[in-house]
């Protein structure tokens, strides 16, 4: 664990996705040049539209890169790059518990591996199976995005099958 700590502070100028692949992780989409990607879990499905075409790939954080069931993690990070920019997105698919998953987002931000790396834009996105938190200023989501946004992540809860347009910009 020492060591796996040291060799993260070491590459802390590296992207994400060179850290993951220097630390043997393969990903469950491979790189390819997509348009779109859907990710899915138990009938929660995440679609992400990319605009431009980008090449991207997307990672099991859950069981994969971090394991054990003491830990708080999100089910997915996507890894997109276009002209020399690099997006990470954090992927938590839900059916009802957004403040559940909220935690396990901001647990995943926050662990060292996923901490310091080079990146153009960072988001967390949670998938909802069913309807949103109506939104009153004071609602899970609206805490959730203030505290994202210390940890320098945009946020958004979006319904199951509902496109996210992602556009990596200079």
């Amino acid at each position: 664990m020492i060591r796996r700590n040291l060799m993260i502070l070491y590459m802390a100028d590296s992207t994400l996705c060179e850290r993951l692949t220097s630390l043997g992780f393969v990903p469950d989409e491979k790189v390819s040049v997509r348009r779109q990607i859907r990710l899915q879990e138990r009938g929660t499905i995440y679609i992400m539209e990319l605009r431009p075409e980008m090449k991207c790939l997307a990672y099991k954080v859950d069981g994969n890169i971090i394991k054990g069931t003491q830990t708080e993690k999100c089910d997915y990070l996507v890894l997109v790059t276009h002209d020399n920019l690099w997006g990470e997105v954090f992927v938590e698919l839900k059916g009802s518990n957004i403040s559940h998953a909220v935690k396990q987002v901001i647990a995943t931000l926050n662990n060292p591996l996923f901490k310091t790396s080079v990146h153009s834009l960072r988001r967390a996105r949670i998938v909802t199976a069913n309807r949103i938190p109506s939104n009153t200023g004071i609602s899970v989501v609206e805490r959730a995005k203030a505290d994202l946004r210390k940890l320098g992540c945009e946020f958004r809860v979006v319904k199951s099958m509902q496109p996210d347009i992602l556009k990596l910009k200079k």
